[in-house]
């Protein structure tokens, strides 16, 4: 299966969109002005976060699947770039030693002249 096949919305996917759009659209109508507006209120919370607990049980796999390819990518990533790095500090190492011979002859040199 392709990643764009992957990434198209299924049934079960477009209706929890669907069902998120409805929840939006019945929080911006709630009025919460009243005790008993205000444990209607407390109902709708307890229906989002069932809804949440569905959103999260049907995406769990896809983004666990998806989060075990991003860890395979990054450790092949990592393989690849840790010779470079490695190679990097060695050259780097080697600059700082060739600055640190040119100011101590630098230096040997400005005391001659002193002297």
């Amino acid at each position: 299966m392709s990643t764009a096949e992957r990434l198209e919305p299924s049934g079960e996917e477009t209706a929890l969109a669907t069902r998120s759009a409805e929840l939006i659209e019945q929080a911006e109508r709630y009025v919460v002005d009243n005790n008993d507006s205000y444990e209607d209120a407390g109902e709708f919370l307890k229906v989002c976060k069932r809804f949440e607990a569905g959103v999260n049980g049907f995406m769990g796999p896809i983004v666990q699947s998806w989060h075990a390819g991003h860890k395979q990518a990054k450790a092949k990533e990592n393989s690849l770039l840790h010779p470079v790095k490695q190679a990097r500090e060695i050259v780097g190492l080697k600059m700082g030693a060739f600055d640190h011979k040119c100011e101590e002859e630098r230096r040997q040199e400005e005391a001659m002249v002193r002297d």
